[in-house]
């Protein structure tokens, strides 16, 4: 699916299967769940990440980078 301004939405957790795709881009993953969590720190490694979810975290905030 296309968004405004040429950005792109992958909308499944099984559709992730590494980051090199989104190298050096900036990436939202939304979820609650732990393979959201997963995700966003596998994608970390090559892309800018922003993590939103609804629930209360279970994994402690880091702002440090790689």
């Amino acid at each position: 699916m296309e968004l405004a301004g040429g950005g792109r939405l992958a909308a499944r957790a099984a559709d992730h299967r590494s980051p090199e795709r989104l190298a050096g881009q900036r990436v939202v993953v939304v979820s609650a769940g732990d393979s959201a969590v997963q995700i966003a720190a596998d994608l970390a490694t090559m892309a800018r990440v922003t993590l939103v979810s609804w629930a209360p975290s279970r994994y402690p905030a880091s702002t440090s980078g790689p």
